[in-house]
């Protein structure tokens, strides 16, 4: 009998191909879909693999299905976990079983289960944005048909492990305070996170955040002595923060934004006088750091963003390869040369350039 196959590479990272199969007998009723054939690397980690129904098809009536997954020798095998993802022994009965159709697919590592949302019929993850998280695949489209996985054309999807990492949906947060060019001096009063989601539950079938208002905090990120730079001078605030990993940008119908806008409220001056408010509404992406660097001119504040990847999951470090720019330039004077003491960002008058 053939089977799907399933590679992890790494135990972390998963994207679909395909390769046609000659058609299988198709039973009507729920059925276990044979995973028994997966290649991985040894690692020990446990796995859980979620099929969700999709609205207006056959699986509509069918709105979860999942089933658990160790490595053992190189392959997965069903069993069963403790309530933090352990693997306590192999069993056949915690396997996938899924009804035939279209589904939304994700996996989740450690195979720990979901926890349900006070007050709503949802459930998800928690993440508090500045502790380690559970690792989640992106939704892919898939099919069931008798014990195969299946994509769009009716082919088996066999998983190679090159892209669609598992990550943990936090973006770190590095700052760094400048001096420019065209003035002698300037001085850091202090630098904040504003509008920030603290924590939430991360729901994979919408690849968002639930949230309560009571979650969303400002925090201090200097706000020690005032620090002087002259010339070219630049100060690291030794920051390392972190903040959920989502698209802040994204709009409502109306226009509005969709989540709370974060931004950085910026005081210069030795009493704090001048506040710049830089919105960072930011697609954040997960296991990526954004290293923040504010450049004070005389005309203007700059802001430029460097994006990279993790080497890992956490522990505070980062790759310096692949990285990606942005800049920004915030005026500080008007048209008349007057100083503006504060600049009100709404993410939508930000203009810059990827480098």
């Amino acid at each position: 009998m053939r089977r799907v196959l399933l590679y992890i590479l790494g135990a972390m990272v998963l994207f679909p191909s395909c390769v046609g199969r000659n058609g299988a007998v198709v039973p009507p009723e729920t059925h276990l879909v044979d995973f028994t054939s997966t290649k991985v690397e040894a690692d020990g980690r446990t796995y859980k693999v979620f099929l969700n129904g999709i609205p207006g098809t056959t699986t509509a009536n069918h709105p979860e299905y999942s089933g658990t997954y160790h490595e053992a020798g190189g392959v997965l095998q069903p069993c069963s976990v403790d309530n933090n993802g352990v693997f306590i022994e192999e069993d056949s009965s915690k396997g996938l079983r899924a009804a035939n159709g279209p589904y939304k697919m994700y996996i989740v590592s450690p195979a720990i289960d979901k926890t349900a949302i006070d007050g709503t019929s949802l459930s998800g993850y928690m993440y508090d944005r500045n502790q380690e998280g559970v690792y989640i695949s992106k939704l892919s489209d898939v099919e069931v048909s008798g014990v195969y996985i299946q994509d769009a054309h009716g082919d088996d999807c066999v998983y190679d492990a090159q892209s669609d990492t598992l990550v943990q949906h936090r973006s770190r947060l590095k700052v760094i305070f400048a001096c420019g060019a065209d003035i002698e001096s300037t001085t850091l009063y202090s630098v904040s996170l504003k509008n920030i989601i603290d924590k939430g539950y991360y729901i994979p079938a919408q690849a968002s955040f639930y949230y309560e208002d009571s979650d969303i905090v400002d925090e201090p990120l200097y706000s020690s002595d005032p620090k002087s730079l002259v010339v070219g001078e630049e100060f690291d605030l030794n920051v390392d923060q972190y903040i959920l990993s989502m698209d802040y940008s994204e709009k409502t119908d109306g226009g509005n934004n969709r989540w709370p806008l974060p931004s950085l409220e910026i005081k210069i001056g030795e009493s704090g006088g001048k506040t710049f408010t830089a919105d960072m509404g930011f697609a954040f992406e997960p296991q990526h750091t954004y290293v923040i660097r504010i450049v004070i001119n005389s005309n203007y504040l700059g802001l430029t963003v460097d994006i990279s990847d993790w080497d890992n999951g956490g522990g505070g470090s980062s790759s310096v390869d692949g990285i990606r720019r942005w800049s920004f330039k915030i005026p500080v004077k008007d048209g008349d040369n007057n100083v503006v003491l504060e600049w009100d960002g709404d993410g939508n008058t930000m203009q810059g350039e990827i480098v």
